[in-house]
């Protein structure tokens, strides 16, 4: 029988609970999956390429955003962070984008169709305070266990996220990326920025990304300002992927699409330089505000190797990426 806990008179099943746990998990991982697809495809208009009816839907719903200020919660604009499973599901599958989220999740289509429809019904339940069960909660992480091995294949296929250290194969590749005139001209532009004394600041590209990082110093506070770190980065928003945070505390990247104007790339190569040594604080993650510890340009990362890659699908769940 599942477990019931009792709030006062009211009888409340911990399987939602545990439901609600994996459901947030994979609908967070699958809304980066989806941008940074859009972001590799379609760069900084990424949103145009939405579906008109799921586009004008999402907006209405962005347009309702300003009565929650006083919430004091999460309030992202974007409009991904608005979308239900269903529309998650019609935009991850247009023919441009499956090709890219297949290649770096290793997610099957037909799989993934049928595996996220089933995870929508139990959101439903759960959205609508029904009771599950254990048998639910054991379908839901039957489910949530497929999303998540896809999240750790991303995680080790980008090389931006935490994961496997990368193999000498995609080291060749990711060197070979940075072996152009545009690179270097953005690397002499970092080192004419007047970098703060001590830092260990760098630039790294993959086919589709562009990255800064600072790597770890000895500093008098470890943990990043997240509140401060967005505010600094807020004008540059539309061209950022996200701002990546190692969970020790002391190590940080921007990443945008390679795509966006040099002028741009340039006004955050000025702004995470210039801001570099100004956002750290002696309060730990787990203390400061979740309205901006969630917000989704905040991706944090572990250095682990995820336990669920070890043993990584082979064959016709593979589908080789097409050049664009």
């Amino acid at each position: 029988m599942g477990h019931i806990e009792f709030l006062q008179d009211l009888p409340f099943p911990e399987a939602n609970l545990a439901i609600y746990r994996e459901i947030y998990y994979v609908e967070q991982w699958l809304r980066r999956i989806l941008i940074t697809a859009l972001s590799a495809v379609h760069g900084e208009k990424w949103s145009d390429s939405i579906p008109r009816e799921i586009k004008n839907e999402l907006n209405s719903r962005r347009g309702s955003l300003r009565g929650r200020i006083l919430l004091d919660c999460e309030n992202s604009s974007n409009i991904l962070w608005l979308s239900t499973f269903d529309e998650l599901r019609k935009i991850c599958l247009k023919p441009e984008l499956w090709p890219f989220i297949s290649k770096v999740t290793s997610f099957n289509e037909t799989e993934f169709t049928e595996k996220l429809n089933a995870l929508r019904e139990i959101r439903n339940i759960i959205g609508h305070n029904r009771a599950a069960t254990e048998h639910t909660q054991n379908i839901c992480k039957s489910l949530a266990d497929y999303f998540r091995r896809g999240v750790s294949i991303f995680k080790r296929q980008s090389g931006f996220f935490g994961g496997a250290a990368p193999t000498e194969e995609i080291i060749d590749r990711e060197l070979l990326y940075q072996d152009t005139e545009e690179f270097r001209n953005l690397v002499q532009y970092l080192y004419e920025q007047g970098l703060p004394e001590r830092s260990q600041i760098l630039l790294w590209e993959d086919e589709y990304f562009r990255s800064i990082t600072t790597l770890p110093i000895k500093r008098e506070d470890s943990w990043i300002d997240i509140a401060g770190i967005l505010g600094e980065f807020r004008e540059l928003d539309p061209y950022i992927l996200s701002i990546s945070i190692n969970l020790s505390g002391d190590e940080y990247s921007v990443i945008w699409p390679k795509s966006i104007s040099s002028d741009r790339q340039e006004s955050i190569i000025r702004t995470f330089t210039a801001s570099e040594d100004k956002y750290w604080t002696d309060v730990p993650f787990v203390n400061q505000s979740p309205r901006f510890l969630c917000d989704p340009k905040i991706w944090f990362y572990v250095d682990d190797v995820p336990p669920e890659v070890a043993d990584e699908p082979k064959g016709d769940n593979i589908i080789p990426f097409p050049k664009m």
